[in-house]
């Protein structure tokens, strides 16, 4: 679309852009997604059939994030840079993968994208 709807020298506003991750626990995430028991039954092995590779918005819970109370478990880590005045839709596709250190020990509930 760049090509065909910009002129040669025009300026891309803004010039770059970048995906942010950092890793969560959150008690909140934890109960909206996981069971415990239900009248007196314990279905707390179900939790071992979670889906954790999916993305799935809060939304769709009916919730935002931001309403949730949690602990950033590792730094803010770039993912993906962004140069939208030449770089071309696809290099979004594949996978990556990102080092990253704990700042603490605990279970990961969530990665926050910012």
């Amino acid at each position: 679309a760049r090509e065909r709807l910009c002129s040669p020298n025009c300026k891309v506003v803004p010039r770059r852009g970048c995906q942010f991750a950092t890793l969560v626990n959150s008690a909140d995430i934890a109960s909206i997604t996981s069971v415990k028991d239900w009248r007196g039954i314990d279905l707390s092995w179900f939790n071992t059939l979670q889906d954790t590779t999916s993305m799935v918005f809060t939304k769709q819970y009916g919730f935002r994030f931001s309403s949730c109370a949690y602990t950033e478990m590792t730094p803010r880590v770039q993912v993906l840079p962004v140069d939208f005045a030449r770089d071309a839709v696809g290099i979004w596709k594949g996978e990556k993968r990102t080092r990253v250190q704990a700042r603490q020990s605990g279970v990961v509930h969530a990665v926050l994208a910012s």
